[in-house]
């Protein structure tokens, strides 16, 4: 008689994670009350599956299936092998969480799945267009990605529509050698892509709606229009402005030069002046100057204006004083009353 392995899952699952179960055996039970349960869920997932009350969609679990294999080879995993048995159970869940109304996971998964198993896990969803979204979800859910890249060799898959929505059911397990038990089906194929729809031509506008389209676009033209105008003289007038202002540095610059220059004129003037005047009162400096326009009119000038300037030093108290007392040792040595005035007398020795 068969054996068949009950376990719990590690937490409840009722949440819709779809985390890995890591169910494994706990205890072995080996009654005919057992084998009998299990046929019999078997035979209702079966009848589920293949009734005409919910039919599940036409080549949605061979679209799951195919994605499933896709992704675990992206990642260097090896293929699931599908499992009739475990697309039973998986339909039979399908069909219990649409007769409920709810989605949440089945409790009894580890003992309506043939048994020789190691690890199983499952994953639910509800309400996606197709198998393909409904597999993209669970992609996109760090728990069932878990799952779908999980230490497994067979998968079941169930999608169905049911209540206006859809329920979706993946069944995971792991078997020695790769049994579990029940025929495999027929190997996936893809569906081929819908053909897109091609997309109705537009309407053809009114003759309201040309004329506000035509007169929308002649306002735009005018806008444009009156915009590259503004800039055009805009910059126009900056460039005159920053000719101005070039103009007016240049012009304040030649009047700075020109002034500088009369000023250095006025200062050779001045110079040129007081030189003259010094020349006049005897006191030019002769060692590096050159000959000024005073000195070349004393050269041409008679012998009475040269004796004149000659004679002009006398005008100095100094030269007056000094000149006096040349003249006073002049007479002195030669007048001898003077010098007896001047000179004090020597008085001749007496003797007694």
């Amino acid at each position: 008689m068969p054996e068949f392995a009950l376990a719990a899952p590690r937490r409840p699952l009722e949440d819709g994670t779809g985390d890995i179960s890591d169910i494994r055996p706990r205890r072995r039970i080996s009654s005919p009350a057992g084998v009998f349960a299990l046929l019999v869920a078997l035979l209702s997932g079966a009848l589920v599956t293949f009734g005409p009350a919910t039919p599940a969609a036409a080549g949605e679990p061979e679209v799951i299936h195919s994605l499933v294999n896709d992704a675990r080879a992206a990642n260097g995993l090896a293929p699931l092998k599908r499992n009739g048995s475990l697309d039973a159970v998986a339909a039979a869940w399908a069909q219990q969480m649409a007769n409920d109304n709810r989605m949440y996971h089945n409790p009894n998964v580890g003992s309506q799945i043939p048994g020789g198993w190691s690890r199983c896990g499952e994953n639910v969803a509800q309400g996606h267009d197709s198998g393909a979204a409904m597999q993209q979800a669970w992609m996109e859910s760090s728990g069932h990605y878990k799952n779908i890249m999980g230490d497994f060799t067979d998968i079941g898959v169930a999608f169905i529509e049911a209540g206006g929505t859809t329920w979706g059911v993946q069944v995971f397990a792991k078997y020695s050698g790769g049994a579990g038990g029940g025929a495999a089906p027929p190997p996936a194929v893809k569906p081929e892509p819908k053909p897109e729809p091609e997309p109705e031509p537009e309407p053809e506008p009114t003759a309201e709606e040309q004329a506000a389209e035509d007169r929308a676009a002649e306002e735009k033209a005018a806008a444009d229009k009156a915009a590259a105008e503004k800039a055009e003289a805009e910059k126009k007038k900056a460039a005159e402005r920053k000719a101005a202002e070039k103009k007016k540095a240049a012009a304040d610059k030649k009047a700075a030069a020109e002034k500088k220059a009369a000023a250095a004129k006025t200062a050779a003037k001045k110079k040129a002046a007081a030189e003259k005047k010094a020349a006049a009162a005897g006191s030019v400096p002769t060692a590096t100057a050159a000959p000024g326009p005073a000195a070349t009119e004393r050269a041409a000038t008679p012998l009475s204006t040269s004796v004149t300037a000659a004679l002009a030093p006398a005008a100095n108290p100094v030269v007056l004083i000094g000149m006096g007392l040349v003249l006073l040792v002049a007479l002195v040595l030669i007048s001898p009353t003077l010098r007896r005035v001047v000179l004090p007398r020597r008085r001749r020795p007496r003797h007694r």
